[in-house]
């Protein structure tokens, strides 16, 4: 008697898992999806705003798809899209004058019906990127200095502009007066914002990362997707 009972339960387990089997065989030829390769391009738009000064490692993030992602004809993600992520490190701003560094992680877009497809990519195509793929806020002491040096520059040729545009009197003989004023106050005011700025940058912190909402995300994946299309 136990004997046929053991048997019975054997037959039912054996019919039952043949009976899922063909369902989920059944269920699957229907399912038609579209591979995502590796080194696709999605252009991203942030749904909220990031500022290093005010997130924290950990922090979620949303940006959506800004453009439909087609295969020929095929639909495989509209515009609007979801695809989230979390901030993964954070190198505060410090002196002299090196900026915050911003690192951001992505996790997984949510299709249009729901479905959370795990997604993997890496910034491209933005200023200041990393050589390990953070976001910089704006350079460091050597960055300030350089833009000092173009500001000096722009001084110094916007007074030479006025010492000639201010010449034009007696037919043009003013310039013997003005062109001299205009080189000396500019290279004094040159040179002294020069090095008063450039001793203030040693002081001062660098620049907090500030992504505004709507900034353009550009992102390449690193791994394939498969998208159900149907």
């Amino acid at each position: 008697m136990i004997k046929k009972i053991a048997m019975a339960f054997v037959f039912i387990i054996i019919f039952s898992n043949l009976g899922y089997a063909n369902v989920n065989k059944s269920f699957d030829a229907n399912v038609e999806s579209k591979r995502l390769d590796t080194g696709t391009c999605l252009n991203l738009s942030l749904v909220n705003p990031i500022n290093t000064d005010s997130i924290l490692i950990g922090d979620s993030f949303q940006t959506i798809l800004k453009n439909d992602l087609k295969d020929g004809k095929t639909l495989i993600l509209p515009k609007g899209t979801l695809i989230r992520g979390t901030v993964s490190d954070i190198k505060q701003k410090r002196r002299p004058s090196k900026s915050a560094v911003l690192y951001l992680k992505f996790d997984h877009i949510v299709t249009p019906n729901g479905r959370q497809l795990p997604f993997k990519g890496s910034l491209f195509n933005m200023t200041n990127l990393t050589l390990d793929g953070g976001i910089d806020g704006g350079g460091n002491y050597f960055s300030e200095l350089k833009r000092n040096c173009q500001s000096s520059g722009d001084i110094l040729k916007t007074t030479n502009e006025w010492g000639f545009d201010s010449g034009e009197w007696l037919n043009g003989y003013g310039k013997i007066v003005t062109c001299p004023v205009a080189w000396i106050g500019g290279g004094v005011g040159a040179l002294g914002y020069l090095i008063g700025d450039s001793v203030a940058d040693l002081f001062r912190k660098g620049k907090n990362v500030d992504l505004p909402k709507n900034s353009n995300v550009d992102v390449l994946l690193t791994n394939p997707i498969d998208v159900p299309t149907n």
